[in-house]
């Protein structure tokens, strides 16, 4: 099967950091659809990394933070992630992260990238890309407040086992850096 045609593409909603589209695609073989759903961030780089996802290592030790993610209305253990700012590296995004939202750094040879993942490929045009930064140290001052935002917690591997088992990590990127970062 080859690519998908895009006959044409609509816009119908926008906001800072997204535009939701209607496609009209063809799949060269007599399969259609008019208003295929696509959600894309705005800003991007060339190969559609969109954001940043890492996973802070602090004495052994995994920091997360408590989040209410209204779309699924419930609370999970995250990592560290957000969008990448106009003509932002990614590696440059990563650290912003980290000390935005755990109040932490780590030196710039100490932040590795473990990979991509795509959040939902069939339905948004985007890529983030996974970081582990080990060695973080903490720094004075509070994180930066953002809606959902809570507690921050130091686990274990042990304790995030648990926390996976009973469903309190559901994040895609929490959970594939994570297993990056045991391996």
């Amino acid at each position: 099967m080859g690519i998908f045609e895009l006959r044409q593409r609509r816009l119908v909603a926008a906001n800072s950091k997204f535009a939701v589209y209607f496609d009209d695609i063809d799949d060269g073989q007599g399969e259609r659809v008019q208003d295929y759903l696509v959600v894309a961030p705005l800003q991007k780089t060339g190969n559609l990394v969109t954001g940043v996802a890492v996973l802070a290592e602090f004495e052994g030790k995994v920091a997360l933070v408590r989040v209410y993610r209204h779309a699924v209305a419930t609370r999970g253990w995250e990592i560290a992630r957000g969008f990448l700012d106009a003509n932002e590296s990614e590696e440059a995004a990563a650290l912003r992260e980290l000390e935005e939202e755990m109040s932490m750094t780590c030196q710039k040879t100490h932040l590795r990238r473990v990979g991509y993942v795509t959040p939902e490929p069939g339905l948004m045009a985007s890529r983030v890309a996974l970081y582990v930064a080990d060695g973080c140290v903490r720094l004075a001052g509070n994180r930066v407040p953002e809606l959902g935002h809570s507690e921050l917690r130091y686990f274990a591997r042990a304790e995030i086992d648990v926390l996976i088992e009973k469903g309190e990590v559901q994040d895609p990127f929490t959970l594939v850096a994570y297993l990056r970062w045991r391996t």
